[in-house]
C-alpha cells in the first residue's frame, strides 16, 4: 500500500512537470520586458538581472546604482564602504534641484562626481577626487548649478568612459 503512494507521488510530479514545460514552451515569444536587443545589452552590460535593477545609462554606458534618497542614506553615501564595482555607482536622488555639498570622510577610495540637473542632463563632473580627508580643513565638492541628482562612480570612469557635460542621462527603475 506504501508503494503505491510512493508510485502516486512521482507520476503526480512529473506530470506537475510537464505541465510547466508545455506552460512555459507554449508562451509567445514576444512575451518580454524588453525588447530582446535590449535585454541582452544590458545582461551583457551590467549582468542578469539587469532589468529590474536601478540603473542610469550615459550614452553607450549602462551603470547599476544603489539609490541614495534617504537623509540616513545621503549622508553615509559611500562612507565606509571598502570599494566599489567598477560598473556600478550610487546614485542621490534629491526632491528639488539645488546646490549640494559632498565631502570625503570615511572614504577609502577616489571617486568621479556627476553633477545631473533635473532636466537629467549632466551639468558638472568633479574627476578624480581624493578620498583623503581633514577633519581640520574639509573640502567640500559643490555642482556648478542646481541639481537634481548626483552620481558617484569610481575615479577615472568618467574620462575611461568619455562622460562630458550637456549628455542626458536615461534613468531606469528609479523613483
Amino acid at each position: 500500500m506504501q508503494r503505491t503512494g510512493f508510485r502516486f507521488y512521482y507520476v503526480f510530479m512529473i506530470a506537475a512537470l510537464l505541465a510547466i514545460i508545455i506552460f512555459v514552451f507554449r508562451m509567445p515569444h514576444s512575451v518580454s520586458i524588453l525588447p530582446q536587443s535590449l535585454s541582452s545589452f544590458f545582461e551583457d552590460t551590467i549582468g542578469v538581472g539587469a532589468t529590474t535593477t536601478p540603473f542610469v545609462k550615459i550614452g553607450d554606458t549602462a551603470i547599476q546604482v544603489e539609490i541614495a534618497s534617504s537623509t540616513s542614506a545621503v549622508k553615509k553615501g559611500l562612507s565606509g564602504m571598502p570599494s566599489l564595482d567598477p560598473k556600478s555607482g550610487m546614485l542621490f536622488v534629491f526632491s528639488e534641484p539645488a546646490i549640494y555639498r559632498f565631502w570625503m570622510p570615511d572614504m577609502y577610495f577616489p571617486i568621479d562626481i556627476i553633477w545631473i540637473g533635473a532636466d537629467k542632463k549632466i551639468s558638472g563632473i568633479a574627476a578624480d577626487v581624493s578620498n583623503e580627508f581633514d577633519p581640520e580643513n574639509p573640502r567640500f565638492y559643490t555642482a556648478p548649478q542646481p541639481v537634481r541628482y548626483v552620481l558617484e562612480v569610481n575615479a577615472g570612469f568618467a574620462k575611461k568612459k568619455g562622460i562630458s557635460t550637456g549628455t542626458v542621462v536615461q534613468f531606469n527603475n528609479i523613483e
